[in-house]
Parts: C-alpha cells; structure tokens; sequence
C-alpha cells in the first residue's frame, strides 16, 4: 500500500508541476506554449546521424560529438553509437531551423 501512496504523490507532484509550468511546459495560465522560433511558431527540428570517426567511450563522445553536430549549425542530443569497431561511430544530432 506505501508504494501506490508514493506513486500517486509523484504522479500528483509531476501533475501539478506541469500544470503551473515548473517543467518548462509552457506558462500553466493560459494553455499556450512558449514558441521557441523567431517568428513565433514551433521550430521544426530534424534529427540527423553523422559519422565522427572511432570513439571509444562516453567521454570521448561528449568531446567529439557537440563539434561533429555543430559543423552543420546543429547540436548533439547526448546519443551516439559504435557502427564499425576501433573504426567508426555515429552521433545523433538535433537540427531546428
């Protein structure tokens, strides 16, 4: 019984957090949105994969990937993977125009 009482009050504290904005969801007086675009719509945001030689560890990727992404004015969004090994691996980058 401790645990439904302790998944409802986090499932309450995400509710009422969302609700008054304190998750970056908007204002929670209105119901709007705030846009993020220059002209206030929406920014459409691509995800794009893009090789960045040998990368071996967390570490390594988090110095290698925010240049890799960056090249084409995007930015890494903390995913890669290995595709040959000792050879070659993928970041994940999110790209918005």
């Amino acid at each position: 019984m401790r645990h439904c009482r302790l998944l409802f009050s986090v499932i309450l504290c995400c509710g009422l957090a969302v609700g008054y904005g304190l998750l970056g969801c908007g204002d929670g007086e209105d119901g709007e949105d705030e846009k993020d675009g220059k002209d206030g719509k929406d920014p459409v945001c691509e995800t794009v994969v893009r090789e960045a030689g040998p990368i071996y560890d967390q570490p390594d990727a988090e110095n290698t990937c925010p240049f890799v992404c960056q090249v084409e004015s995007c930015s890494w969004n903390g995913e890669w993977w290995t595709t040959v090994p000792r050879s070659m691996s993928v970041c994940q980058c999110q790209c918005c125009e």
